[in-house]
């Protein structure tokens, strides 16, 4: 004799292969069927949870971005060429893009300030230049928040006095190659006999 077997069909839907109602049910496969659906409801919640995350990663990562684009094109304005170009970038400093500049002077400066200021001022600018404007130079005071933008990206303990450390560096360099350019050029030069 032949014992006549039933077999579950299995579907993709969750739950339909286990038995129905009306088959009478033991209890473990009731316990079963309800904690298939308690976890069916925990990962619909979880994933609604992680497409809310994603969403909002994703704005960050456009802003993030947005700010990249803005840097990169703002770092190409410097080093300040002329009195003009720093007057210029003195009327576009306002409350909205002062941490981006803040962010580029650092960037720019990022090292001992004597070797990485002429990365923001070129040295033809910095020889024109001092922060109180005395002895016939223009003071980078008058420039008030580019003066205040710079402070701040300043590294140390007293930015002021870094400031005027490095303004005063690199004229004495700058003065000292041209001493000994002029040297080299006088020794160089043909010597005519009386």
């Amino acid at each position: 004799m032949s014992k006549k077997m039933k077999v579950a069909r299995f579907s993709t839907t969750v739950g339909e292969n286990l038995p129905s109602k009306e088959s009478n049910p033991c209890k473990n496969c009731i316990n079963l069927q309800k904690d298939v659906k308690d976890l069916k409801v925990i990962v619909e919640n979880q994933n609604k949870i992680i497409m809310e995350t994603l969403a909002a990663h994703n704005v960050l990562l456009k802003q993030l971005i947005h700010q990249d684009k803005i840097s990169d094109d703002l770092l190409k304005t410097f080093p300040l060429m002329s009195l003009e170009e720093v007057e210029k970038v003195e009327n576009e400093i306002c409350s909205e893009n002062r941490l981006t500049y803040i962010k580029a002077l650092k960037t720019l400066m990022r090292g001992k300030l004597t070797k990485t200021l002429d990365n923001v001022i070129s040295t033809n600018v910095i020889l024109s230049i001092n922060i109180d404007g005395v002895h016939g130079k223009k003071g980078l005071k008058k420039y008030r928040r580019f003066f205040d933008i710079l402070l701040e990206a300043i590294d140390g303990p007293d930015p002021m006095n870094m400031l005027r450390n490095a303004l005063a560096v690199i004229k004495k360099r700058y003065f000292h190659k041209a001493s000994i350019q002029r040297t080299a050029a006088q020794k160089n030069l043909p010597t005519t006999a009386n």
